[in-house]
């Protein structure tokens, strides 16, 4: 509870803070995204005194000023940002190489008769969900360019879980996992 508690004045301070276009937090990690370089430094140097009064260490180690185009990793998801000035957001592929993986261990488990087929599902679903960020209000936070891998991995999931099983229509036909992209089409 206080690594979510602590930090909000760091994250009010990004709010307030001129040249900081977006940011984001999880637990105790977050990200700050200017388009001055400078702009950053100072937001740094600002939030090194705000956390030192707070208690807070910051991970030298971890924190990094890097140009956007290059990219950087947060929560395994990759962002970058195009030349058209898009913010792009991909799942790394190590989280999509143990996905598959769970996917054909709850295949297995599924058919082994240890784990139901509406257990897989609301696992895969979870992951799914994942997929896409969303603020408050319900509007994504950032678009993944995922359509592919939803797509490929709905499928992988059908032929994995789904078609084996006589009651798989029964549970797909309740929750269609072609209703739910992570784009909302």
């Amino acid at each position: 509870a206080l690594a979510v508690a602590i930090p909000s004045p760091l994250d009010h301070l990004g709010e307030r803070w001129h040249g900081i276009e977006a940011s984001g937090r999880y637990m105790d990690d977050s990200y700050f995204i200017a388009l001055d370089k400078g702009a950053l430094w100072r937001f740094l140097d600002a939030a090194r005194a705000l956390c030192s009064s707070l208690g807070i260490t910051i991970n030298e180690r971890k924190t990094k000023v890097v140009k956007l185009t290059r990219g950087f990793t947060f929560l395994k998801k990759r962002f970058r940002f195009t030349e058209s000035g898009r913010i792009v957001v991909t799942p790394i592929p190590k989280s999509l190489a143990r996905e598959r993986r769970k996917l054909r261990t709850h295949a297995r488990m599924v058919a082994e008769g240890s784990m139901t087929l509406e257990q897989a599902y609301v696992s895969y679903m979870s992951f799914r969900g994942s997929l896409e960020r969303k603020r408050g209000d319900g509007r994504p936070r950032f678009r993944m360019n995922v359509h592919r891998v939803v797509r490929d991995f709905d499928r992988l999931f059908v032929e994995l879980v789904g078609a084996s099983q006589s009651h798989a229509a029964d549970t797909m036909s309740a929750h269609p996992l072609g209703e739910r992209s992570p784009h909302g089409h």
